[in-house]
């Protein structure tokens, strides 16, 4: 595997020589700072992009031309990264030593149709387009309650800070939607252009590497503003008492989810420890938290544990019976007394750095995390794989203790099941 940076005058390319696959990945990524709106905005903009353009203006001509040019259809989509949200436009293209050369140019050129000549008339987007992708979102959001699951972590990030990025996951705010239009969704649209971060990103077996660079800079032209990105990175400042919200479903099953804050921690120690931390308590199949909870003591249908380093969080969620509720809560919180005094062995925490360490390896094993890869080095500022693994083999088990220590519970949020 080999990687290239080339600095163009409004946006870097990254050409990385991935050989053994049989498709080519090109991934065009706007990256600018993130609230509410923007989200809500870049979701339905996404959608409305690839749904058509100038040349292929229906959907059903843009389906067209995909199979044509043995191309899965180009897809879009918007991700969070702490405080920054990255919107990306991709194509996977079969690689030129299969299929005419000029195939991959074709795929290009429908990538800068996407991206650069979407369906625009008097400043604005399609009305009737925008209201296609609208619906679709509103059904989204109306679906949350459908999964007792994902309804009670989406409610347990609002109750923890209802105005912090952490809040904005997949859902589209329902207030900014409606006041949504085409004309506003284009100036959304020239704003993203204008102000965000651009990289493009090239990953596979590539037959000519010049050829493709020149391709894309003669292709993806943009006129750019001064990039301002935030710190990806929330810091908690102040502690709080824990809050606690019980509220009431026709689920059968009760979802129990608990937000924990994490205080002052070093960008080591979030970036190296955390993981292993996550891991140890409750992210892998032999966790303390599946012992304690669920095998010794019976009172869930599955819990786990997930962390994300940007915004100094570690979640954990369980599946069970309303009963049980104050119960599990309390050994929740022994778990992570019990790492705080030490009480768990190195064993556990040689599982956890091999497990780490497995999933740096499997970086390689396709070109979309090889583009999320540079991608975090690039923009996240993330360190390179080698010193990673070094510095989580380095990572002790009073490393774990002290961060351990930083872990504070913020909230509670018990959905309660009406038949168990």
């Amino acid at each position: 595997m080999k990687y290239k940076k080339i600095e163009c005058k409004d946006y870097n390319i990254h050409f990385i020589q991935n050989k053994g696959l049989h498709t080519i990945d090109v991934s065009v990524q706007f990256t600018g700072n993130v609230d509410r709106e923007t989200f809500t905005y870049h979701n339905v903009l996404v959608d409305v992009m690839t749904y058509a353009t100038k040349k292929y203006d229906t959907n059903k001509k843009i389906i067209r031309k995909s199979q044509e040019i043995y191309a899965l259809r180009p897809v879009a989509y918007v991700a969070r990264f702490g405080n920054l949200l990255n919107t990306r436009f991709n194509i996977s293209v079969l690689n030129s030593r299969y299929i005419d050369e000029d195939n991959f140019k074709s795929n290009i050129l429908l990538l800068k149709e996407i991206v650069l000549n979407p369906l625009v008339k008097d400043n604005s987007f399609s009305e009737e387009n925008v209201k296609i992708v609208k619906k679709f979102l509103y059904a989204n959001i109306e679906a949350i309650k459908e999964n007792p699951r994902v309804y009670a972590s989406y409610n347990m990030y609002k109750e923890m800070d209802k105005d912090a990025n952490y809040t904005l996951t997949r859902y589209c705010d329902k207030e900014i939607l409606d006041k949504l239009t085409g004309k506003s969704l284009y100036e959304y649209y020239l704003k993203m252009i204008k102000t965000n971060k651009i990289d493009i990103f090239v990953a596979g077996d590539i037959v000519d590497e010049q050829k493709v660079i020149d391709l894309i800079k003669e292709n993806f032209i943009f006129k750019k503003e001064k990039v301002m990105l935030a710190d990806p990175v929330t810091y908690h400042k102040n502690k709080k008492d824990v809050k606690e919200v019980v509220q009431k479903l026709s689920y059968q099953q009760s979802k129990l989810c608990m937000g924990y804050k994490i205080f002052n921690a070093t960008k080591e120690e979030v970036a190296y420890v955390l993981p292993l931390l996550d891991c140890i308590i409750g992210n892998s199949s032999d966790s303390l938290l599946m012992r304690y909870v669920r095998e010794e003591n019976s009172l869930c249908y599955y819990i786990l544990s997930y962390h994300n380093k940007l915004d100094n969080l570690l979640i954990v969620e369980s599946a069970i019976e309303k009963e049980s509720y104050s119960l599990a809560c309390k050994l929740i919180e022994k778990v992570f007394q019990m790492v705080q005094k030490g009480k768990f062995s190195n064993t556990l925490l040689k599982r956890a750095k091999t497990e780490c360490l497995v999933n740096l390896d499997m970086i390689e094993d396709t070109n979309r995390s090889l583009i999320n890869y540079y991608f975090g080095i690039e923009v996240l500022k993330s360190e390179n794989k080698e010193t990673r693994k070094e510095k989580i083999k380095a990572v002790t088990k009073d490393d774990i203790i002290k961060l351990v220590e930083k872990v504070h519970l913020d909230t509670i949020f018990f959905l309660e099941g009406e038949l168990w």
